[in-house]
């Protein structure tokens, strides 16, 4: 019976009635029961989630289905649900948050890719982690290039191992930004720039105490007027890369941190550079004294 309402748009009152029974008693199991013989899918999961819009969320909190029904409804519903429809469904997060939350999630056969991505980018879905190798791999690209992942240590590894095909896990730990920055127009490294204070958080919580960027990348950090000058201090006492010239260093209140760690070349000019505008102090003269080869300040 309810598969010939669904197909009969002249029924249209009946299938309400049977779905608003359905929806006062949540009876759950008999929305999966017809779900899995797949009749009139489309229609189907159209109009429950048109009259019950709370139904995914009584799924995933009543656990009435299997881990397996849940899962294929959801992407049932980004399929066949209109966005008006889509976004009600997602009463409290529920649908976009169990969704970014299932890590295998991109493993689907032949998927609707358009559908999909336009589904997660009005859901707000960001994928806390990604199973890469279970995924369906063109959906899995195209999750990378609209970046519907969050920015954590484990995405932005995965990212440059797959994306950039960078194999030093090293490399990844110490020389992260560096390694973004080798593909400056990437989807990765437009992310990464449009969020450059949570990227930075981020690489000084998971580097290991050491940060080896190269100077290129060293100096796009300190010049970066988005990152705030705790998160440079931060950076520079886990930097091992020295500044060849202290002048291309823009914000002069981290010239203090860098020549204390000696991250500034023994140079002449980097010591005039930093008098003119510091004077001679303690800093300064424990730097000129740290070196180990005279100074010639004569020119000509």
């Amino acid at each position: 019976m309810l598969e010939y309402l669904l197909k009969t748009p002249r029924c249209i009152d009946n299938l309400d009635r049977i779905l608003l029974q359905l929806k006062e008693i949540k009876n759950l199991k008999f929305i999966g029961a017809y779900f899995d013989t797949e009749k009139e899918l489309p229609a189907y999961v159209r109009h429950l989630n048109l009259r019950w819009p709370e139904l995914f969320s009584h799924m995933v909190t009543i656990e009435a289905l299997t881990e397996e029904q849940i899962r294929h409804y959801s992407i049932c519903t980004i399929y066949y649900s209109d966005d008006n429809s889509l976004q009600s469904v997602n009463t409290d997060n529920k649908l976009s948050g169990y969704i970014a939350n299932c890590p295998d999630y991109l493993t689907i056969e032949n998927p609707d890719i358009l559908k999909l991505i336009h589904g997660f980018e009005l859901l707000g879905v960001s994928f806390i982690q990604i199973e890469y190798d279970c995924a369906n791999k063109e959906l899995f690209e195209a999750v990378y290039e609209n970046s519907l992942y969050e920015l954590n240590f484990d995405n932005l590894a995965l990212m440059l191992r797959v994306v950039y095909r960078i194999e030093s896990e090293s490399d990844i730990q110490h020389r992260n930004y560096t390694l973004i920055l080798m593909k400056p127009d990437s989807s990765l490294s437009l992310y990464v720039k449009k969020n450059i204070s949570a990227y930075i958080e981020i690489i000084l919580s998971n580097s290991g105490s050491s940060i080896s960027d190269d100077e290129n990348a060293v100096l796009s950090v300190l010049n970066d007027e988005e990152i705030s000058t705790e998160q440079k201090i931060n950076y520079i006492k886990l930097l091992q890369t020295p500044i060849t010239l202290l002048s291309k260093v823009e914000d002069t209140t981290l010239w203090d941190s860098l020549l204390e760690r000696r991250l500034v070349k023994y140079s002449e000019e980097n010591i005039i550079v930093y008098s003119n505008l510091k004077k001679y102090n303690s800093t300064l003269i424990q730097f000129i004294n740290s070196g180990e080869r005279k100074l010639d300040f004569t020119t000509g």
